[in-house]
């Protein structure tokens, strides 16, 4: 129906309102309760979404970006030149609807998930064009940590919040107190952040035969998350970088 340039330019587009959408809804799952708040202000808030959510995606986005791409339907070499037409337009057909559904959402002021359209489509690809391809082990996976995110989203949120009111709020001076509990309580999220990074990030930086090791990773971000806390984290770097780098 089309050229091969035309088609690459009609996905340049149709990716291109997918982020725009994406940026409209998504990013008040990250900025909301800091403009709600009164942390940050709307702009700053913008401003700060757009650099870091970029840099996520760029440096660690591989993993799920994999999992759609080629993780819920399971084609074929002999498919993907027998039916590489019907797949292209597929995908073309998924992502627009994605992003047009993310966009009456976004019109209602519905906080949805981009990950939710999109797997939607492409399983409703699937079911069109060839249902044997489909993933369903790994759509199962998908459903159910659609599932499980909310729940133990709401239990880590109650148990945090537990901790910050009886240790913070109910004491006889809550600001001296949270200068010593912000580091603590920040502590699990700058390790797993810091892991993160040094084992997704880096690798897109750095030759492979510079990256850490497992061990010195996991100090690295152990020594990262207590930085608030620590005035001697440069020397408790150094020691982990000679006994296990």
């Amino acid at each position: 129906m089309f050229g091969l340039d035309m088609m690459i330019f009609l996905a340049i587009v149709i990716a291109g309102y997918m982020a725009w959408n994406i940026g409209a809804n998504d990013v008040a799952n990250a900025m909301g309760t800091s403009v709600g708040s009164k942390a940050l202000t709307l702009r700053n808030a913008i401003i700060i979404a757009a650099v870091f959510e970029f840099l996520g995606a760029f440096f660690a986005g591989d993993a799920v970006t994999d999992t759609v791409r080629k993780g819920v339907l399971v084609i074929s070499e002999e498919e993907m030149d027998t039916l590489s037409t019907e797949l292209y337009y597929g995908f073309i057909a998924a992502m627009l609807a994605a992003a047009l559904w993310i966009t009456l959402a976004t019109r209602y002021g519905l906080p949805v998930s981009t990950t939710h359209s999109i797997v939607g489509g492409i399983v409703g690809i699937g079911l069109f064009i060839n249902p044997d391809m489909i993933d369903y082990t790994k759509v199962g996976q998908i459903v159910i940590s659609w599932i499980a995110s909310p729940l133990l989203g709401g239990v880590l949120a109650y148990g945090t919040f537990y901790i910050i009111k009886t240790m913070i709020l109910d004491t006889e001076d809550p600001i001296e107190r949270s200068r010593w509990m912000a580091p603590i309580l920040a502590l699990p999220t700058f390790f797993v952040l810091s892991l993160a990074l040094q084992f997704k990030a880096l690798k897109y930086v750095l030759p492979s035969s510079w990256l850490p090791s497992k061990d010195c990773a996991e100090g690295l971000g152990f020594i990262d998350s207590l930085g608030p806390c620590l005035p001697a984290n440069s020397l408790m770097a150094a020691l982990v970088l000679a006994l296990f780098c």
